[in-house]
């Protein structure tokens, strides 16, 4: 097999991943405590909260597109997607320090529009064109599979440590110093490590990113001039893309069913520290996974790894809902790290294989979208977590909730089980059948010999 061409440097590769450090900073302080700081701390209404969150994703469809539209047309002497990157942390930061800034001498009304208005802002404004500038650049910094799949590992290697770090620290920090201060705070350090990441790499050269592609037939016409609704036709007209939109909204819709977490193990299991070992054993084995990850991809390619890998992930969520029935918090910790092995092939390898169907499209339409493509992340990430978070809060407004109960009735215990247990096994089982049918690399293969090479 001939070898590819070599793009990167490893300070490239860690310069990239850490750009994922200051969105795992907001995203990890909202999908994890925001819910519990409006409920708790501002004592918002969680079935309203939750509502607020849903309709929030309306705005989103449009505007990860969007953005990843005025990515592809940007053309600037740092290149498509590095601007966005740098100049959207700027917002998310401000909003993040907003977010947790809610006054306290003003009407619930108030209080429900200061919270709507800023999470729409970081979510369908600063955030979307940060987050969709990071994924495209997954294709616009190298043209080597195996890089690819090598910043996947490096951008959720930070992901799981950011994330790790927060989830750990959230609760002892609030505690210490306050919401807003933590906000500021991780506010400062994300505006920082973002602007470090964005040059730590260079984009390649345009005439270089088109080269050496195979195009077929059906893309030698000319094409109209790119605009949102023609990205959006080439992008529906692309099944890949639809699954991998589907599978990333079931991810995170997974991952924002979490938000259930620190509730779980405060009322259900009656110790809220289980929740930092927990999310330490959840955290720790993916690394692992993420390690491995490249030279499993090598072997058996990002097919066959993602599919196998979330099957078995499927099967020890199975574990942990038998041990957390049974309230055996060890296995648990065993069933959780497990799972996290086996799905971590799909953390890391999943923008080498976004940049994969940007290819199939480019194969068949002859126009390179990576910008619009790499949409379906960031469109993934903030309507699976606020579906996620929105039923977090229906459900515990359906439990009947009360913050001022040490002991919450056993219907709000029930509705705890189900998001924290019973909605991440259901969600990934259909993750496993979506995988079944992502077989971008076989159709890109195919594309090739038709094209003769």
């Amino acid at each position: 097999m001939e070898q590819e061409k070599k793009y990167l440097k490893l300070g490239n590769k860690i310069g990239y991943g850490a750009g994922e450090v200051s969105g795992n900073l907001f995203n990890g302080l909202v999908s994890n405590f925001y819910m519990i700081f409006l409920t708790n701390t501002v004592g918002l209404n969680p079935g309203i909260i939750g509502t607020l969150m849903v309709i929030s994703k309306l705005f989103d469809g449009v505007t990860d597109v969007f953005f990843g539209t005025m990515i592809d047309k940007t053309h600037s002497k740092m290149g498509r997607a590095r601007p966005w990157m740098l100049f959207s942390q700027i917002g998310v930061s401000i909003c993040l320090v907003m977010l947790f800034s809610i006054p306290a001498g003003v009407s619930d009304v108030m209080k429900y529009a200061w919270f709507f208005v800023f999470y729409v802002a970081i979510n369908a404004i600063f955030y979307t064109a940060n987050n969709v500038a990071l994924s495209a650049l997954t294709a616009l910094i190298t043209k080597n599979t195996g890089e690819r799949v090598e910043l996947g590992v490096f951008r959720f290697a930070f992901v799981m440590l950011t994330q790790m770090i927060v989830s750990t620290t959230g609760v002892s920090l609030s505690n210490a110093f306050g919401w807003q201060t933590v906000a500021i705070l991780f506010a400062i350090i994300a505006l920082i490590v973002n602007t470090i990441s964005v040059f730590s790499f260079k984009e390649l050269p345009e005439e270089m990113l088109m080269s050496e592609e195979n195009i077929s037939a059906v893309a030698e016409k000319p094409k109209a001039e790119l605009n949102l609704l023609s990205a959006l036709k080439i992008l529906v007209k692309n099944k890949f893309y639809i699954i991998m939109l589907a599978m990333n909204i079931m991810v995170y819709l997974a991952a924002g069913a979490m938000g259930a977490a620190i509730y779980y193990f405060t009322y259900n299991m009656g110790d809220e520290n289980l929740y930092s070992f927990f999310m330490i054993a959840m955290m720790l084995p993916t690394l692992l996974g993420l390690a491995l990850t490249p030279q499993i991809v090598k072997k058996f390619g990002l097919y066959r790894t993602n599919l196998i890998g979330f099957a078995g992930a499927t099967v020890f969520r199975g574990l942990l809902v038998v041990a957390g029935m049974l309230g055996i918090f060890p296995l648990m910790l065993v069933g959780i790290g497990l799972s996290n092995i086996c799905a971590a092939p799909l953390t890391a390898d999943g923008n080498a294989l976004i940049a994969a169907i940007s290819d199939y499209t480019y194969k068949k339409e002859g126009i390179r979208l990576d910008g619009s493509m790499f949409s379906c992340t960031s469109m993934g990430v903030k309507v699976g977590n606020a579906l996620g978070t929105g039923m977090c809060g229906w459900l515990l407004a359906a439990g009947g909730f009360d913050k001022d109960l040490a002991v919450q009735s056993q219907t709000c215990l029930n509705m705890l089980t189900f998001l924290f247990l019973w909605l991440p096994l259901i969600l990934y089982f259909i993750i496993t059948v979506l995988n079944y049918f992502l077989k971008v690399e076989q159709a890109n293969k195919e594309l090739d010999e038709a094209a003769g090479k």
